[in-house]
């Protein structure tokens, strides 16, 4: 199975975390594409943007990380090509904060496209709990 793991990428924390994340669920036999990693980002900016569509439409998920007060424009960007697609579309938040769009911390609109939100808001989470969430829900609903 594919993964397109959509995340914001424009801070060392933010980069490091999705590369743990990408690399454990590699070694549960998952196929992840990770922009920040998969892309050539000496491309110009239109070859950058087909790259990853392309890579969401060949995906069988895309696992959207939704941290933050808001979630990232380019991020919904790939999870509403992957929604149109009749891709899967899982949202993941580790975020405690309540965010711009209340207790969820999810924008209506944005949780309207994914098949769920996994939401792991809890301060002593780790990436193993994540990853085993996140695999988890993989194999219960047959991904």
């Amino acid at each position: 199975m594919k993964i397109y793991l959509a995340a914001p990428l424009f801070t060392v924390a933010e980069r490091m975390f999705n590369k743990a994340l990408a690399l454990e669920l590699e070694g549960l036999g998952y196929e992840v594409f990770l922009p920040q990693e998969d892309v050539n980002n000496d491309s110009e900016s239109e070859q950058i943007f087909e790259e990853c569509l392309d890579n969401v439409r060949e995906s069988d998920v895309v696992l959207a990380v939704l941290d933050g007060l808001q979630a990232d424009a380019g991020v919904c960007v790939e999870m509403a090509i992957a929604y149109e697609c009749g891709k899967t579309v899982i949202g993941l938040r580790t975020d405690f904060r309540p965010g711009a769009e209340g207790d969820s911390g999810v924008n209506i609109m944005v949780g309207g496209i994914c098949d769920d939100v996994l939401n792991w808001a809890e301060f002593d989470l780790n990436l193993e709990d994540v990853v085993k969430g996140v695999s988890g829900y993989l194999k219960e609903y047959g991904k």
